[in-house]
């Protein structure tokens, strides 16, 4: 049996020119070429083993930029004190000496905002207290030094929680004792507790730079701008 070397066509035994194709032929058989039966899983599988190759490193490069140690720097740019009676102070004048007090992964931390003995107690400069949020807002204080305390955050946290306490002091109280001069302000979610028994909670994504502001809901109350910067150790 002979078949058309061009186009494999069956040849009689005498037929020297295909008569499909018209080509010449010599005595030499030759069978059809056989038609390309590759299975579709195959290229199915050639396609997922392709996008597992582009997709794979780009989810890893993500898993390892978590696992990223950082500094992290948290700045008060400005800050204000309302009180509907005005008598924030236990002097219960005008007045309140106001500072930070900065919680972190079951750690304290005490800002230090324009003060006058950094060394000594954590007092700050006096800031007026006003009776309504405009005005408040409008005259509110912008440190200028000792406004800025770091944090060191290890690899593999995606968020962290900042829970600002803002505290009026006047001396006659210790840092971090519950008393008169601690201001109430909550998050607007929380319930109402004892005096500071709720602060301020801002989450923020580790290695995203932030810059926003925030206030409580009771009177009295301290309202804050704050930004939150991070560098890769």
């Amino acid at each position: 049996m002979r078949f058309c070397r061009n186009c494999g066509k069956e040849l009689g035994e005498e037929d020297v020119i295909c008569p499909q194709c018209g080509s010449g032929q010599d005595d030499a058989p030759i069978r059809p070429r056989p038609r390309d039966r590759t299975p579709y899983y195959v290229i199915a599988a050639v396609l997922v083993l392709v996008a597992a190759v582009l997709i794979v490193p780009i989810f890893f490069q993500e898993q390892i930029s978590e696992q990223h140690s950082y500094k992290m720097t948290f700045t008060v740019d400005w800050y204000a004190v309302v009180d509907a009676s005005g008598t924030v102070d236990n002097g219960y004048d005008s007045d309140a000496e106001v500072y930070f007090q900065i919680t972190y992964n079951g750690k304290t931390e005490y800002l230090l905002v324009d003060t006058d003995d950094p060394l000594e107690y954590y007092s700050t400069h006096s800031v007026t207290v006003y009776t309504d949020v405009s005005t408040a807002m409008e005259k509110r204080t912008e440190p200028t030094e000792y406004n800025t305390t770091v944090f060191y955050v290890s690899g593999g946290r995606t968020a962290v929680s900042i829970t600002v306490f803002m505290r009026d002091y006047d001396g006659g109280a210790k840092f971090g004792e519950s008393s008169d001069d601690i201001l109430d302000i909550y998050d607007a979610n929380s319930d109402y507790g004892s005096s500071g028994s709720q602060g301020i909670i801002i989450n923020v994504p580790v290695g995203k730079d932030k810059t926003g502001q925030s206030g409580g809901d009771m009177d009295p109350r301290g309202f804050f701008g704050y930004t939150v910067s991070f560098e890769r150790i």
